[in-house]
């Protein structure tokens, strides 16, 4: 019996992505997918565009990858890696970039990638207090 060949890796709007490897003052952020054109790849970049604010660029498909491994499983040093694929009915937490089940949430808010998941609010109000 030959070994079970996998689905073909497909790059689709609204997944998310996260830099296989994340330097210090990297330009590297994390994304989400809003159209592919061939190998171009148009992304909501929450954290680009004027002050931080939000924006969008251009990347290249062939530079998206299903994980952060290789084939010879060694880390990759560049691209991005999927790090979450949204299910229906599912919202965007803006800080970990993963797709969640809506009462996951501990904020709500209007827009993609403005609410925050349980975890996430943890994680702030244990670092900057009760909010």
């Amino acid at each position: 019996m030959g070994a079970r060949e996998a689905a073909p890796f497909t790059v689709e709007p609204r997944q998310t992505y996260m830099p296989c490897r994340a330097s210090v003052g990297s330009r590297c952020r994390p994304f989400v997918v809003e159209r592919v054109h061939g190998d171009d790849v148009y992304v909501w970049d929450p954290f680009g565009g004027l002050r931080g604010l939000g924006g969008h660029r251009w990347v290249k498909a062939s530079s998206l990858h299903p994980t952060g491994l290789t084939d010879k499983v060694a880390e990759r040093r560049t691209g991005y890696r999927l790090h979450s694929v949204p299910a229906p009915g599912q919202e965007l937490c803006g800080s970990c970039m993963t797709w969640l089940d809506p009462d996951d949430f501990a904020d709500v808010a209007w827009g993609l990638g403005h609410s925050t998941c349980k975890p996430c609010m943890a994680d702030i109000e244990e670092t900057y207090g009760r909010l």
